[in-house]
């Protein structure tokens, strides 16, 4: 059972007595839990007054979006958070919420638009009262291709899988100040970066630390941290950096949106002397299991369910999860990723199941020939594609190691890409291998970290950047 005491819920949050322990650490307005309690409720009661209940919300700052986020919560709105303010991601939002609380532009939103330095002179309604369990979040999920679908979730189901996060590591966090490489505007930002922190009253760096130098330079500013972090970030740590500040400093890296390799985990774990905890979820299921990564092979690796967590198979191979935190938690979640499960109700992912593709008419799993190519030494990072032509054919698109750059300049882009495809034949028919490759510095990800499908496949149909090749060798 979770104790109770370990984090509050947000209707407490709200009520609890004064607290002048450091809330959010800003570099302009360093923030105190009273201070944002009453900023957050003071804003909240003017919210409070319209009668819309689905408000769009995107901040730039993360000072300003948790302080909207409060306020909302505390107003029992229903928040519908877009990805990005571009204005056709706000011209669809729309559609969802009639009002955007903003701290940047509203270009392409046709509904009403607040300004949040306009609400900054409000006055706080003393007799309000925070009404949370009216409160919910729409998250849209970015896909693999077509539009965002809206995934609605009760403010409770966030509330319980922050319990199960603070009943895993919330001993072990030792206190510490959360410092942040991903963005708030998605569903592991606002669990890990923010609710969480909030919840069991940590203090929050509002900084988005994007590069690895801003991050070493927090690191030594702080006793503690706990470091937010995506694999695409922890992919790309440079080796020549002083990561000795972290010794003793760094008590958890937590990784999320997608399986880390094994070797940059274990990069990770030299630079921050601490293995990196990756979280395996969803915007739909939530998060549902974890891992780290002590030993090699990766498949001795498994993932934990997450207390509370159970999963299974269905009949197809796919993982099916029973939470506490889904809608009903009497219903289960069927995931989109081939399992197997082993001892001690751990199991190991298989591949995506929407990763089987016929070539020529024979099935390929692209999940196997990416892992193929990652495991040579030449390739760093690797994806695939289905392109659409003449006939149905896989494009590659993959980032070299230092040794694969040297060897590309050397010998040039044929060279390479019939090496790594002369590397593929040992274990695929010639007709299933990539007849397009594309080598690039680095893969077109968003903003938490996740491959933009969309973008491989125009990899091979728009200008091409000096380090890419159009390789028809087949």
């Amino acid at each position: 059972m979770i104790p109770t005491q370990a984090t509050l819920s947000l209707q407490s949050f709200f009520t609890r007595p004064a607290d002048d322990q450091l809330a959010l650490l800003d570099n302009e307005q360093p923030l105190s839990y009273t201070e944002v309690v009453n900023k957050s409720l003071t804003l909240a009661s003017t919210i409070a007054r319209s009668e819309e209940q689905y408000w769009g919300l995107y901040c730039e700052d993360t000072g300003h979006f948790i302080i909207s986020l409060l306020a909302l919560l505390a107003a029992g709105k229903t928040i519908c958070l877009p990805a990005n303010n571009q204005p056709g991601t706000l011209a669809d939002l729309a559609n969802h919420a009639a009002i955007l609380l903003t701290d940047s532009h509203g270009d392409g939103f046709t509904g009403h638009c607040y300004q949040l330095p306009q609400l900054n002179t409000i006055v706080k309604d003393e007799s309000f009262e925070p009404r949370t369990a009216r409160a919910s979040l729409i998250f849209f999920t970015s896909g693999s291709s077509g539009n965002p679908k809206a995934v609605h979730k009760q403010l409770w189901q966030l509330e319980n899988e922050i319990q199960a996060q603070e009943q895993k590591w919330g001993e072990t966090l030792e206190n510490p100040v959360i410092l942040a490489c991903v963005a708030h505007q998605h569903i592991y930002g606002i669990l890990f970066r923010i609710l969480w922190p909030l919840l069991a009253r940590r203090t929050i760096d509002t900084h988005q630390h994007q590069y690895p130098e801003s991050l070493l330079a927090a690191i030594a500013q702080h006793d503690k941290v706990a470091v937010i972090a995506s694999p695409a970030q922890l992919e790309r740590l440079p080796k020549e950096l002083n990561w000795s500040v972290c010794k003793h400093r760094v008590t958890a890296v937590f990784s999320s949106g997608a399986p880390l390799q094994a070797r940059f985990a274990a990069e990770a774990q030299r630079c921050f002397s601490v293995l990196p905890l990756e979280i395996l979820g969803s915007t739909e299921s939530g998060g549902v299991a974890w891992r780290q990564q002590h030993c090699e092979p990766a498949s001795l690796n498994a993932w934990q369910p997450l207390p509370g967590v159970h999963v299974q198979l269905d009949d197809n191979g796919l993982l099916t999860v029973f939470s506490p935190w889904l809608d009903n938690p009497e219903d289960c979640c069927v995931m989109g990723d081939r399992a197997e499960i082993i001892a001690d109700h751990g199991f190991l992912l298989k591949g995506r199941a929407d990763q089987i593709v016929k070539i020529e008419g024979k099935r390929v799993s692209l999940t196997e020939i990416s892992q193929r190519l990652s495991d040579h030494y030449l390739v760093e990072r690797t994806a695939l594609t289905v392109l659409e032509m003449a006939r149905q054919q896989l494009g590659a698109i993959v980032v070299l190691t230092d040794e694969g750059k040297a060897i590309l300049n050397k010998q040039g882009r044929l060279a390479i890409a019939r090496l790594l495809k002369k590397t593929l034949s040992q274990y695929f028919e010639a007709v299933t291998l990539p007849r397009k490759w594309r080598f690039v510095e680095i893969m077109p990800v968003n903003a938490q970290g996740k491959l933009v499908h969309s973008e491989l496949a125009r990899l091979f149909t728009t200008g091409l950047p000096s380090e890419a090749t159009d390789e028809d060798n087949g």
